[in-house]
């Protein structure tokens, strides 16, 4: 089944309704709110979708290029890179970013949305670390960005912009934050090509080249699996910075 944004958006409104309106209305407590930082893009509208069925009240920040009205959702209308009108003197429980690229603009939302807002979910990458000559765990050294203000988004400064946009999340939102290091996120919406190639010309058969060999393990995470454990943290709060990857038997 073809999955477009649109439909998985819908969906998600018409899962929230079916699973927290019985308990919404058994309860007298109002429903928790989340602010997502996107929204529409690759990970967002399956985000959205869990977090509606658990019962929050979802607002999107993003440009409104594409599915600007979103049902079931509140959408404010504005940008990472310093148009943040919309969000001034507004407050969540909850805040999860997930476009947060170019640090200074992660610092300029955080510091904005911290004092009013309960919790931020940032999610980063295991780009983050230093290097990957050994394995990593979550104590492992990070990348540095040599200039602060670097808003060019390259190989060699993608990870340390992720590493210094986890600093300025924590240094806004304390023990409020949580960060997330993902590795390849795949799954309906992926606008690169980088993983889904491979499934695409292997099923068209015939001879292929491919880097590595067959023994090389390859960790992704389905772009359905850490949406909901996302949405549990958001609810609950967490101040541990995870990797999240596949489970070893499922690498290869």
């Amino acid at each position: 089944m073809n999955r477009t944004r649109r439909t998985i958006l819908k969906a998600g409104a018409g899962t929230a309704l079916a699973l927290a309106a019985g308990r919404l209305a058994a309860s007298k407590t109002a429903p928790k709110t989340l602010l997502i930082l996107g929204g529409t893009g690759f990970i967002g509208p399956h985000l959205t979708e869990q977090a509606l069925a658990r019962g929050f009240k979802v607002t999107h920040f993003n440009r409104g290029r594409r599915d600007a009205e979103v049902e079931g959702v509140e959408t404010l209308l504005g940008d990472r890179v310093g148009q943040l009108d919309s969000l001034r003197g507004r407050g969540w429980d909850a805040v999860v970013d997930n476009t947060g690229y170019i640090p200074k603009f992660v610092k300029m939302s955080s510091d904005l949305l911290a004092p009013n807002s309960g919790y931020c979910l940032f999610i980063s990458s295991i780009s983050a670390y230093a290097g990957f000559a050994k394995p990593n765990d979550e104590s492992s050294p990070r990348g540095v960005l040599a200039n602060p203000d670097e808003e060019q988004v390259t190989n060699e400064t993608y990870g340390p912009m992720k590493a210094l946009g986890e600093d300025y999340v924590r240094q806004a939102f304390g023990a409020r934050s949580s960060i997330v290091r993902p590795g390849y996120i795949v799954g309906p919406l992926d606008p690169t090509d980088r993983f889904t190639y491979y499934p695409v010309r292997v099923a068209r058969g015939g001879e292929m080249a491919v880097p590595g060999t067959p023994e090389d393990p390859i960790q992704v995470i389905k772009r359905e699996d850490p949406h909901a454990q996302r949405a549990k943290k958001s609810k609950e709060g967490s101040g541990k910075p995870p990797t999240t990857a596949a489970r070893r038997s499922e690498q290869r």
